[in-house]
């Protein structure tokens, strides 16, 4: 709640810091986030590989890979440009908008449990600011 003089300035400055971490950071986060689930989701891809150079081995080879391979594995599939690799990671990337809208939407619940209150103190202080 803003009083009646200073609402105009309120909600400039609503828009401007709305803007500048909302639109102005959101799509780097996106593509960082994507970027890194390229290298989780090749990994199945580094395994088939494996798989199928490896093919006279009765052994499963999943279960023979280290963290090392792992970690390597994730690094040298970032380079490759694989587009349902490359779909699926932005696709991804692009649902933890969702929990963000969740989580906006808990604290405007939370804010809604406040508003009465706040909108009494501000007629009382646009009231007593009539009276002097």
């Amino acid at each position: 709640m803003v009083i009646p003089t200073r609402r105009s300035t309120a909600e400039a400055f609503q828009i401007l810091l709305s803007h500048a971490f909302g639109d102005a950071g959101s799509p780097y986060l996106v593509g960082t986030i994507s970027d890194c689930l390229k290298g989780v989701l090749s990994y199945p891809n580094v395994s088939a590989d494996l798989v199928e150079s490896s093919f006279n081995t009765t052994a499963v080879i999943s279960s023979n890979i280290t963290a090392e391979a792992l970690t390597a594995a994730a690094t040298t599939n970032n380079d490759i440009d694989d587009p349902v690799v490359a779909f699926k990671s932005l696709q991804y990337a692009l649902f933890t908008t969702c929990f963000v809208e969740v989580l906006g939407g808990i604290f405007f619940l939370l804010n809604a449990c406040y508003i009465v209150g706040d909108k009494n103190k501000c007629d009382r202080i646009v009231a007593s600011a009539a009276g002097e």
